[in-house]
């Protein structure tokens, strides 16, 4: 740490000389941010005058920027939208919906025990009046590696205009669900079973209440109840962090 505080301070007297010249030649050479700074939302550094103003725009001169290289992603562009001013002549602000995240499935072990279990959900938007909705599933161990897959689903959600939602969902283990529900807050939604069709070799299930919703740290959180001897009882449960968007 101490060396890339010497090397900064370097730039920085390499920049600010550069400034009193009237020009400014200078490259950074073998400056990283320390580990972890990008998971803290750092992703570069800016060197400034001391007497330059803050204004609006990007401006040149007296500031310099300087980023590090941005990630490549594998995801669902959900949407893309042009930039202001300079960057009006092309596409920079986008939207990714990719979640990842652990969760728990309340006494699907083996002996009813609890099964830890990670998961992924994709959710995109094609411009039509739904977003396409994909998840996937599998069961960990203790240290987070992977033991086995587990559930799938693909399905659609369907706003209408009162707000009200039509959750339209196949299940890899071989029924499809239809559920219907309304907002509950503008980030929270509940949704219960309407109808549930199971094919021959499919294990059998009831009716279910889903509640999805946003938490104040930005996660995405559920919990899923179905019905046992016609009674409501947890079955899922999972908390998951944005991966992209």
């Amino acid at each position: 740490m101490d060396g890339l505080r010497q090397r900064l301070r370097e730039a920085a007297s390499e920049f600010v000389s550069a400034l009193g010249h009237g020009a400014l030649q200078l490259r950074l050479r073998g400056i990283e941010p320390a580990e972890g700074a990008r998971d803290d939302g750092i992703e570069g550094l800016m060197l400034k005058r001391r007497d330059s103003l803050y204004v609006a725009g990007r401006p040149k001169g007296p500031w310099f920027k300087w980023k590090r290289d941005p990630f490549n992603i594998d995801a669902v562009l959900m949407y893309a939208q042009r930039g202001h001013g300079k960057r009006s002549s092309f596409y920079s602000d986008y939207t990714f919906g990719v979640w990842r995240g652990e969760g728990v499935g309340h006494g699907l072990g083996d002996d009813g025990d609890d099964l830890r279990y990670a998961e992924q959900i994709i959710v995109s938007h094609d411009g039509q009046n739904y977003l396409n909705w994909q998840t996937r599933s599998w069961s960990i161990d203790n240290r987070g590696e992977f033991i086995a897959p587990l559930f799938r689903e693909t399905g659609y959600w369907r706003i209408s205009e009162d707000d009200s939602i039509e959750l339209l969902i196949a299940h890899a283990e071989g029924y499809v669900e239809l559920l219907y529900g309304k907002p509950l807050a503008q980030t929270a939604w509940e949704v219960a079973t309407d109808a549930l069709v199971s094919s021959a070799t499919a294990t059998k299930l009831h009716g279910a209440k889903r509640l999805y919703g946003i938490a104040e740290d930005g996660s995405f959180a559920y919990v899923e109840e179905r019905l046992v001897d016609g009674e409501l009882a947890p079955r899922l449960s999972a908390k998951l962090d944005r991966y992209a968007g």
